[in-house]
């Protein structure tokens, strides 16, 4: 939940303030073709509770963060940017299990 709320304030940003529209590819389009497989499928689950609660994963860690990513990196410095983060972040989280 606190990274969808993290990546929804730049997209606010971009979609409010600058105006820019939306960006749909053909692999969003793809996973909801996937999310729609999944869904029949889930209708004739044995266990639908089961088949529920994955399809909500697969739509809260698959569809949505792949939607705010592709939406709030924009531009090449930008993904620079997240890249130089996600190295650090993965660095410092590496030097505490070695402390």
């Amino acid at each position: 939940g606190g990274i969808l709320a993290l990546l929804a304030v730049p997209l606010v940003y971009h979609l409010v303030i600058r105006r820019q529209r939306l960006r749909l590819d053909a692999v969003f389009g793809l996973m909801l073709v996937l999310l729609g497989v999944f869904a029949l499928s889930a209708a004739r689950a044995m266990d639908a509770s089961t088949a529920i609660a994955r399809i909500t994963v697969y739509v809260v860690e698959g569809v949505a963060i792949y939607f705010l990513v592709v939406n709030v990196v924009r531009s090449v410095p930008t993904l620079r940017r997240v890249i130089a983060t996600l190295l650090l972040a993965g660095s410092v989280l590496g030097g505490l299990a070695l402390y």
